[in-house]
């Protein structure tokens, strides 16, 4: 999981990167200390919280070291808070900075400490980076890097001679050093799961933002499409509604956003189920609102079995599953609550620790990612176990079910479905709680898929 979402989501609950950066470089300066012999020590620093990190280091060995900072930009680029503040502390110390955008044409130290990109960088490395890289590449001094090597996954990496990762190794044979964040607090759901899901490009067209199918409704059920097409139109390009005709009608009139395709009949049928739409969408939604006759189930069983796109299944889609649990695979997410699951999956234990022990267990048995919702919202792909808290009492109202169903479909027409599961539940259940502080419990599904944007925006720029 990106360290990026792990920094965002401690920061919103209470953990401010300034307190981990300090950990880090304490923690790193204490490492320099005991296992070098020379003196002079040069720290590259970029602009980010690389950098921040990087001047926290100089601090701590001033006093030990003879410590030349080499700052990669001017002091004006640092991006950072934390990292500004950092550097405001350093300019204080005895520690000589050195702002340039070239390297030094001699390399005169016992050690580098490579503190200029840390895990942001993609693509091409470029200037005044891409110099100091390949002159500290070609020099004959041994380069200690923090958390990854500068370059790390792009064109154009430093070649460090150690690394020291923070919080949990990033790369092969670094050094791991923990900055203070709780374990438990690694694996619940925030604000960095939506921060960094995949995003649309400046000059994209339409569909590259994802197509999703929605499979559902009934005579009886036609709310809970709507409520699931509603949201995932929020997000994503285009959806479509495979429905009854009586369900069709009534989305037509609700909304203009959803494209519809409907057949005559009460229920979900062999009909919809081998539509061509179902080749061409980047995401399938089943179940929502479907009923259980024996032609329904049929119609989304033969589409379990063929889809080779991510397919959540819920509600009455789950209803389909028992006995066909063979069905489930990597490219499912199921969506069960506890009555649900237990349908499938047998008893559930009473403890959290316990019940996330036996989601992860059944993930890993069947290759799915599993989402059950809950007071603590439990997910897993087998690999990683995750918890939500957001989401109250007021949300056990008819259709919040459909609309988070409906936001991870849309999530997983351009992400991972795990990614797009612990996304999607925490801003659903967040929008759940931005109501309840505005109207208790007196809100409908409905008012939880309008406030949804909202929050997405929220933590888009958290």
């Amino acid at each position: 999981m990106d360290f990026r979402i792990t920094d965002t989501n401690a920061r919103y609950f209470g953990l401010p990167p300034i307190v981990l950066m300090e950990n880090a470089g304490r923690g790193i300066a204490d490492h320099i200390r005991t296992n070098i012999d020379g003196k002079k020590i040069a720290i590259v620093c970029g602009t980010g919280n690389n950098g921040g990190d990087g001047f926290v280091v100089a601090r701590h060995l001033e006093d030990d070291f003879d410590i030349d900072v080499l700052l990669a930009q001017e002091p004006q680029k640092i991006r950072t808070k934390e990292a500004r503040q950092n550097f405001k502390i350093l300019s204080h110390c005895s520690v000589n900075i050195i702002s340039s955008c070239y390297p030094p044409e001699n390399w005169n130290y016992d050690l580098i400490i490579d503190a200029m990109l840390g895990t942001g960088a993609s693509g091409v490395v470029r200037e005044p980076y891409a110099s100091f890289i390949k002159s500290i590449n070609n020099a004959d001094v041994p380069a200690v890097s923090i958390d990854v090597p500068s370059g790390y996954g792009t064109d154009l990496q430093l070649q460090a001679d150690a690394t020291i990762s923070l919080h949990k190794k990033k790369v092969e044979n670094a050094t791991t050093l923990p900055i203070g964040i709780p374990r438990q607090l690694t694996m619940q759901c925030g604000p960095g799961n939506v921060k960094f899901l995949h995003r649309r490009s400046k000059d994209a067209h339409k569909r590259q933002g994802g197509v999703v199918a929605i499979v559902g409704g009934s005579e009886t059920y036609h709310g809970a499409p709507a409520y699931a097409g509603i949201t995932a139109a929020k997000i994503c390009d285009l959806v479509y509604v495979l429905c009854p005709l009586c369900v069709g009608d009534a989305l037509r009139s609700l909304s203009p956003d959803l494209i519809i395709e409907s057949q005559v009949g009460p229920d979900i049928t062999m009909h919809l189920a081998k539509s061509p739409l179902l080749s061409s969408v980047d995401s399938i939604l089943c179940g929502v609102g479907a009923g259980r006759s024996i032609e329904t189930v049929d119609a989304l069983l033969h589409i379990y079995e063929r889809a080779t796109v991510p397919l959540v299944i819920d509600a009455d889609g789950l209803f389909a599953l028992k006995g066909h649990l063979g069905l489930l695979g990597k490219n499912v997410c199921i969506t069960p609550h506890a009555k649900e699951y237990e349908r499938l999956f047998g008893p559930l234990p009473s403890t959290i620790n316990e019940r996330k022990k036996h989601v992860k267990n059944i993930a890993e048995k069947y290759g799915c990612t599993i989402v059950l919702k809950g007071m603590v919202d439990i997910i897993s792909n087998g690999n990683e176990s995750w918890q939500n808290v957001t989401g109250n009492e007021g949300m056990a109202t008819g259709g919040t079910g459909d609309v988070l169903a409906g936001c991870i479909a849309a999530f997983a027409t351009t992400n991972l479905l795990l990614e797009s599961a612990l996304a999607a539940t925490f801003a659903v259940g967040l929008a759940g709680d931005t109501l309840y502080a505005q109207k208790k419990t007196f809100f409908t599904a409905h008012d939880v898929a309008e406030m949804l944007p909202d929050v997405l925006a929220f933590c888009r720029t958290y």
